[in-house]
């Protein structure tokens, strides 16, 4: 698998859990199927946009929630109709996503257990204590100049940074230090 960035990741998990809330609504009402729809032009774009090959699976997708709507005759598909297969669509669209979020997931997993052993490794020695007067953002930095400078944590910093640039690094460990924190 080719380096991803780890902006377009956590982009793809916000389109997973916009889908989440799509299918919680599911046979509900017709504004399912016009949100569905805008969903799925939103991530075949998102996925052209970083060249990912995927965009022609929720393309194919996006085709089929159309001829779902197609009158082969005169009459126009009921909404009962449109809205069961909308319903099979929204199934299949979250499978996809699955199976597109599955590689990306396991190419962070090892950056991100790197983190947390670092991040446990911190807290035992004290470093870990922000306090509410300097900014998150702030004490995210000075923690990672503290792991690259400290030779306790170098060479974890250097087996991160073989997976992830700095700055995704970075990223890792405000996600991390959330998720630490709470």
């Amino acid at each position: 698998m080719k380096r991803m960035s780890i902006e377009i990741y956590q982009s793809l998990r916000q389109d997973s859990e916009q889908l989440d809330a799509i299918l919680a609504i599911k046979n509900k009402d017709y504004q399912t199927i016009d949100n569905f729809r805008e969903w799925l032009v939103s991530v075949e774009d998102h996925l052209r946009r970083n060249n990912m090959e995927d965009f022609r699976r929720i393309a194919e997708i996006r085709g089929k929630l159309i001829a779902s709507q197609v009158a082969f005759d005169r009459n126009v598909p009921k909404l009962k109709r449109q809205l069961r297969a909308t319903s099979e669509l929204l199934e299949l669209s979250k499978n996809t996503m699955e199976t597109i979020m599955e590689p990306i997931e396991v190419y962070y997993q090892k950056p991100r257990k790197i983190m947390k052993k670092m991040l446990m490794i911190a807290d035992h020695e004290g470093l870990i204590q922000w306090n509410k007067e300097l900014k998150f953002r702030d004490f995210v930095h000075a923690l990672w100049r503290i792991f690259n400078r400290e030779s306790l944590y170098k060479n974890y910093c250097i087996e991160l940074l073989k997976k992830v640039t700095d700055e995704e690094a970075i990223m890792l460990l405000a996600d991390e230090v959330k998720i630490y924190k709470k």
